[in-house]
């Protein structure tokens, strides 16, 4: 018995539906153990042929080896309710398990409740797994013999609907089926004295039957909510299904919103990401700390496009003090012209930080600046994980540039 060793002892109503899912599962087809299965009988009851006579004795082998499979799981008082006689078949004592465990379970029920409270559906794509679990649900219920209404049944199935327009258009039709046959209830019971309310109920012609069949054919109608090339479900930040066109987006292929609905430089909503209106309402630019060495040259933004990276003194710091989205990998010349350094800093294809990151993460926390824990998110990797961090604000780090250290302000870094 050592392949059944998970199979559970059958103790009363409080471990049966466990048990009668380790007994289903837990027996192997190869084993002929079919404890479901009525005996088979000979065409002719006088003359059975040579074929069937030997089918019958097999049936009746395997019938006693269930027999004995099923007592071997159940306590010594249950062993008192089933029969354990030649007569009765490993059939007749499954069912009569079922009868006195099936459905009492009280406990049972309100798990299945939950879980039927629980369900939803994701799409049209999801409708099969939706509404089959509903039936499978609902039969355990039913066959527990829990009262289980029809209306009850098409209440769970409209529940859990998608909540897009379409869907909750659907919905609000099937409820005002349900609305005029109850008026039409109330009104017929009024009429006719005598006759019960609940009773019209039988005639409701939505039935669960019926609303399963009418959600299958709403969802087989409804336009894909999957874009066929891209693979990207359609919602409110992404209507069509496509990836992100934005540098940072496009870099990392984020598929969970478009262009229009993007918070990064070049989206449609850039600026708008709930940090930075935040941060814009809290107060005014931090100070930054006087800066040593010889100043440097300041490129105009008419000249080249505006840069990340700024060095020059303090005076001019403190109004063009930026985010740092680049820095340069390769050792610059001393000599070098300071348009031909802005533009190497500026380049692409010599920079570390410029690659499709959203934010910075510090570490140490001395080299914050400024530092508040009002907000904290949990941010995605770049191996597609999720880190919580503990605060945000703005780092000072030092940049050198032609042998002179210039002192640069990091924005919205984040710290864990």
């Amino acid at each position: 018995m050592g392949k059944y060793d998970h199979i559970l002892m059958l103790t009363g109503v409080e471990n049966y539906h466990a048990w009668g899912t380790n007994m289903n599962t837990g027996t192997n087809p190869l084993d002929l153990l079919d404890f479901t299965s009525i005996k088979p009988l000979p065409a002719v009851i006088t003359q059975p042929t040579k074929v069937e006579t030997l089918a019958i004795r097999k049936w009746l082998v395997d019938d006693v080896k269930m027999k004995g499979f099923i007592h071997r799981f159940l306590s010594t008082p249950i062993h008192q309710i089933v029969p354990n006689d030649q007569a009765t078949t490993a059939c007749a004592i499954w069912e009569t398990i079922g009868r006195h465990y099936g459905r009492k379970d009280l406990c049972t029920q309100f798990v299945i409740c939950k879980q039927l409270a629980a369900l939803h559906m994701k799409d049209a794509s999801d409708v099969s797994r939706y509404v089959g679990e509903h039936l499978s649900l609902r039969c355990r219920l039913l066959k527990m013999g829990a009262n289980f209404s029809e209306e009850e049944s098409v209440f769970q199935l409209l529940i859990g609907l998608p909540q897009t327009s379409k869907w909750r258009m659907f919905k609000s039709q099937i409820e005002q089926q349900l609305h005029n046959a109850y008026s039409g209830t109330v009104i017929t019971s009024a009429l006719n004295n005598g006759t019960s309310i609940s009773a019209t109920f039988q005639h409701n012609p939505i039935t669960f039957e019926l609303c399963s069949m009418r959600i299958c054919g709403e969802a087989s109608s409804a336009p894909a909510d999957v874009n066929p090339i891209t693979g990207l479900h359609k919602h409110a930040k992404n209507l069509q299904g496509i990836f992100c066109t934005t540098l940072v987006c496009s870099a990392n292929r984020r598929g969970d919103h478009d262009q229009l609905h993007c918070f990064s430089p070049g989206g449609g909503m850039e600026g708008q990401a709930p940090w930075q209106t935040t941060k814009k309402k809290d107060g005014t630019s931090t100070p930054t700390p006087p800066v040593s060495g010889a100043s440097t040259l300041v490129v105009s933004s008419s000249l080249l496009p505006a840069i990340s990276v700024f060095a020059g003194t303090s005076e001019d710091a403190q109004a063009f003090l930026g985010d740092l989205s680049c820095a340069s990998i390769e050792p610059s010349d001393p000599g070098m012209p300071s348009l031909e350094l802005a533009a190497h800093i500026h380049s692409l294809l010599s920079t570390i930080l410029d690659s499709g990151t959203t934010m910075t993460l510090v570490h140490d926390r001395a080299h914050f600046w400024s530092f508040s824990q009002d907000s904290s998110p949990t941010v995605r990797m770049a191996n597609h994980g999720f880190l919580a961090t503990s605060s945000r604000g703005d780092c000072m780090v030092m940049l050198t540039v032609g042998g002179v250290k210039h002192c640069v302000r990091l924005s919205n870094c984040l710290h864990a």
